[in-house]
Formats: structure tokens, C-alpha cells, sequence
């Protein structure tokens, strides 16, 4: 049973707005339909042309280590035009159209590894297969560029081998493949702190941004979830009185107007009274006493008129009930009235001590204070 306090009984209801034209709620509808399609029009055009611009610059890198190829020496000599082939394939898996910064960060890492090699002419190429490879087993890649991808990578890796006196895997030593499997083991652990400095390196400025306000909004979404179960955990412990209020609700709904409205007023200074409860802990023994005793007893009452008015005529009711009850229920809702006076007295009564003790303590310090 949720006991939060938005969900406790003889609340009031939350406004609703109004709705006058069926038609113009159509016309709004279809309106907002044609800037949705609008705006997803846009968008993919945007992201189709930022692509292609990335392709562009992606060649423009796979050129450029080619022509380092000619003046840095390196450990292999991959077959003409396979360094611009393999880092400019490898530079597409490094960064995927749905980012994974943590995989594109561990992928850098391996680059740079084969790099220390002194295979560097291949390096963006690994570094690009180990981005695939993980955002392949933590199936973040939900588009189908990995199906053309990964098979060029393979032939791109075969093309670099032909006239090679020894096969890339063969002339990687051994300390190479121990430091991979260290990051793919990295990738497939996701370390927090690792996947959070992965974001804060690869992101854009705007994305940065949201990322950070992302956080803020989980932490205030933890914290308010945290004050959220303690508030339940607090009314739980008040779930007796709870329950009969509930019952006496679900009852009001059949009385006539005048006790409704009495019975009502019951049941807001009984909420009234849980929520002093729950606040000062002092008021928990004389506010449950008093609901212990009464609450039952309101339920009880009407629950039995209901009855009586339900299964029997006026004529063969010789007493007036309903005055009788509404003499009756005015009575209690003034003793409601009343112990919720006396326990918000009790806190008036100590904030009159604290501050008689505060002005006594000052004027013990020797201040001369002015009436």
C-alpha cells in the first residue's frame, strides 16, 4: 500500500482543464503532427549532411597517414594504398553514428598500443575493430553500418598483408595482445569513473552540458526518491488510522450533502493531525490515542446509517437519524477541531521556551537588550 502523502485519503482533487472545441483539439493535433514531421525532416537531413562532412574528413585522415606512410618508417609495409584503406575504415568504427564514448575511448587506447608497435600504419584500424567489437557485445549499435564495416575492416587487414614477408598478427609481440585484452576487459567491466571520463574527453561542449545536467537531475531524482520512501516509511507506520480514513471516504460518497460535508472536514483534520504526527514525534502517543478511539467509531456510524437508509423507509423509522447523526458527527468534528489545536499548541509551547532560554542567554553575556 503506498502511503506518500500525495496519495492519502480526502485530498483535494487536482484541476482539470476544460476542453470546449473537439475540433480545434484536431486541427492543434494534425498542426503539431506536421511540425513533428517537419522538424524529424530537418533533423535527418542535418545528421545525413554532418555524416557525409565526416566521411570527407575521415578520408582526409586516412590520406594523411598515407603520406606519413612515405616519410615515417614503421615496423610493416603494408601493400600500396592499404594505410589510407585501414585508417580511414578505421577511423569510421572509432566514431559510429550513435556514439559509445567509453568504447571510442578504449579503441583510441588501442591504436595508440599498436602504435608503441611501430605498426602505427594499421593503428586507427584496431583501434576501430575494438570500438566495433564492444559496442557489438553491449548492442549499442543499432544501425547496420557494422554489417559493411567489419567485413572491410577483415579485407582491409588482408589487402595490408599481401607481399609481407609475415603476416600483422604474426609481427604483433606479445605484450600487444596482453594490453588489448586488458581493455577489452575494461570495456566489458564498464568502470564508472572510466565510462564518465570517456564522456567528459569525447563529448562536444552542448552534449557535455546535457550530460552534466543529467547527472545533476539523477542525483535530485535519488534524493527525492530517498525522501520519498522515508515519507512512506513514515505514514506507514500510521497505516492503521490510514486505512479506516479510506473506508470512511469510500462510505462519505453515499451520505447526504450535509454530513458528507462534516464527515469531510473529519477527514482533512485527521490528515491534518497525521501529518503534526509525523513531524514531532512527542505528538505520535496523544494524536494516535485520540484516532484510535475515534476514527472506528465515525466509520462504524456510517457505515450503519448507510445501512439503515438503504434498507428501510422513512415510515418505519421512528427516530429522525439523520438529525440524531448530524448532531452527532458536529460533536466529533469539533473534538477533531480540538485536539489539533492542543498538539499545534504543543509546539507553540516549545518555541516560547527556546526563546526564553535564548534571551535569558543573552542577557546572562552581559547585552542590554531593549524591550
Amino acid at each position: 500500500m503506498d502511503y506518500n502523502e500525495k496519495t492519502l485519503p480526502f485530498q483535494k482533487p487536482a484541476s482539470h482543464a476544460i476542453i470546449d472545441n473537439v475540433d480545434e483539439i484536431k486541427v492543434t493535433q494534425i498542426r503539431q503532427e506536421e511540425v513533428d514531421f517537419s522538424n524529424a525532416f530537418i533533423k535527418g537531413a542535418k545528421t545525413t549532411a554532418k555524416r557525409m562532412i565526416f566521411h570527407f574528413k575521415a578520408i582526409a585522415g586516412g590520406l594523411t597517414v598515407q603520406i606519413l606512410k612515405w616519410f615515417v618508417p614503421s615496423s610493416i609495409d603494408p601493400f600500396y594504398g592499404a594505410t589510407f584503406l585501414c585508417s580511414y575504415i578505421g577511423i569510421v568504427m572509432l566514431f559510429p553514428l550513435r556514439k559509445n564514448h567509453l568504447a571510442t575511448g578504449l579503441g583510441l587506447i588501442t591504436a595508440l598500443l599498436v602504435a608503441l608497435t611501430g605498426m602505427w600504419p594499421i593503428a586507427l584500424l584496431f583501434g576501430g575493430i575494438m570500438t566495433t567489437l564492444l559496442d557489438l557485445i553491449e548492442q549499442k549499435t543499432d544501425n547496420t553500418g557494422f554489417w559493411f564495416t567489419t567485413p572491410l575492416s577483415l579485407l582491409a587487414l588482408f589487402y595490408a598483408n599481401i607481399k609481407m614477408p609475415e603476416s600483422v598478427f604474426a609481427s604483433m609481440p606479445i605484450w600487444a595482445y596482453g594490453a588489448m585484452a586488458a581493455v577489452l576487459v575494461a570495456g566489458l567491466l564498464k568502470p564508472q569513473a572510466l565510462k564518465h571520463l570517456a564522456n567528459m574527453v569525447l563529448m562536444s561542449e552542448a552534449d557535455k552540458q546535457a550530460y552534466l545536467e543529467n547527472i545533476e537531475a539523477q542525483k535530485a531524482l535519488a534524493i527525492a526518491k530517498q525522501q520519498a520512501a522515508k515519507e512512506e516509511q513514515s505514514f506507514a507506520l500510521f497505516a492503521r488510522h490510514i486505512e479506516v480514513l479510506r473506508l470512511i471516504e469510500v462510505e462519505n460518497k453515499n451520505l447526504p450533502p450535509q454530513l458528507a460535508m462534516i464527515v469531510e472536514k473529519i477527514g482533512q483534520q485527521s490528515i491534518d493531525i497525521l501529518k503534526i504526527m509525523k513531524a514531532d514525534p512527542r505528538d505520535v502517543l496523544p494524536g494516535g490515542q485520540f484516532l484510535n478511539r475515534y476514527l472506528p467509531l465515525i466509520h462504524q456510524s456510517v457505515v450503519r446509517y448507510s445501512t439503515i437508509k438503504s434498507l428501510h423507509s422513512e415510515e418505519n423509522i421512528q427516530e429522525n437519524i439523520d438529525e440524531k447523526t448530524l448532531i452527532a458527527l458536529n460533536g466529533m468534528q469539533q473534538a477533531f477541531t480540538q485536539i489539533r489545536q492542543q498538539l499545534a499548541e504543543n509546539d507553540v509551547d516549545d518555541l516560547r521556551v527556546d526563546l526564553k532560554v535564548m534571551d535569558q542567554l543573552i542577557r546572562s553575556q552581559g547585552f542590554e537588550i531593549k524591550d
